[in-house]
């Protein structure tokens, strides 16, 4: 998966080497099925390793939820250089990212607790 998502050895590496392969490849795969675009998939990825940096995610079924998402986004986007640091990208819409890509992600695994009236954090 990651060897057709990246050029960069360096980059591939760090993917294969991360923790939470098995989760990362699986909503990967689960998102090509979608038909999600390559540069949909990279971002994806890309935040994934993030997500578990962030998150303090580990292999099992620990819960979190929106509050610690959102937490986390705040935390990464104070102290970290921002990816797609383009002029019309901006540290909101990098936290956006994060929230949305943590929330789907964690959704599909199941480990995110979900209040009722957040029912478009659904997935189809």
């Amino acid at each position: 998966m990651f060897k057709n998502l990246f050029k960069q050895p360096e980059a591939i590496s760090r993917q294969l080497n991360a923790s939470m392969l098995e989760e990362r490849q699986r909503y990967l795969t689960y998102r090509t099925k979608q038909g999600a675009a390559k540069t949909v998939l990279k971002e994806i990825a890309y935040y994934q390793l993030i997500i578990i940096k962030y998150l303090h995610l580990k292999e099992g079924k620990t819960l979190t939820t929106i509050e610690k998402i959102k937490s986390g986004a705040n935390r990464w986007a104070c102290h970290e250089i921002l990816p797609f640091s383009r002029p019309n990208v901006s540290n909101i819409t990098c936290k956006l990212r994060f929230i949305q890509h943590a929330t789907l992600w964690l959704r599909f695994l199941g480990r995110i607790e979900i209040p009722m009236w957040c029912s478009f954090f659904t997935l189809p």
